[in-house]
């Protein structure tokens, strides 16, 4: 009897577990300042691994995983003001929708793009960001994010010699003036459909 009990306890704990979804034990949340050109101080870029926020321009950019503002886009008559972009060209981000944290059970895997690119170069890799007029996706390779509240983003960091992927909920948004980020570090997707 007493090994019946156990058991079924082990069982409902395990279960637990797994319908918890992401939780929220490990979340950071951090507030990132648009950036504008002409400000000396800065809170618009952070680390992901630190929680680190760039406070002034003087700070090595590299230290820093995504930034918030400091572009606009104009595309089929309509302007967008709020983007994410990647500090390191080699990083990339999806919006996986508007979800909640406990949507998700584990990590998803990148989805497949909808349209092939041509690769970037290894050495000396731009940020790409196309508007033109037959482009179909304004940042082609990941780099370049539109802010929208409530949506959840997963992210894959190059840092330097180092490989990370983070997700994070925008909380809040105050367009073109301050973005609120709830974030984690999780652990790699089980399959990485796109290397």
């Amino acid at each position: 009897m007493k090994i019946k009990l156990v058991f079924t306890l082990l069982i409902l704990m395990v279960a637990a577990a797994r319908t918890a979804g992401q939780s929220n034990s490990n979340l950071r949340q951090v507030t990132l300042d648009y950036l504008s050109l002409s400000a000396q101080e800065s809170r618009s870029s952070v680390s992901f691994q630190t929680g680190k926020l760039q406070y002034q321009r003087s700070e090595p950019y590299t230290d820093f995983d995504v930034t918030y503002g400091g572009m606009s886009v104009e595309k089929d008559g309509m302007f967008y003001p709020d983007w994410i972009r990647v500090v390191d060209s080699r990083s990339m981000m999806v919006d996986l929708g508007q979800k909640e944290w406990s949507d998700f059970k584990e990590t998803p895997p990148f989805p497949q793009p909808k349209y092939s690119h041509p690769p970037l170069p290894l050495t000396n890799r731009p940020i790409v960001v196309d508007v033109s007029g037959d482009s179909r996706e304004v940042s082609p390779y990941r780099q370049v994010i539109e802010v929208k509240t409530a949506h959840m983003y997963l992210a894959r960091v190059s840092h330097g010699n180092k490989m990370f992927y983070v997700m994070f909920r925008v909380e809040s948004l105050m367009s073109q003036q301050s973005c609120v980020l709830s974030f984690k570090l999780v652990t790699p997707p089980n399959v990485d459909v796109e290397k």
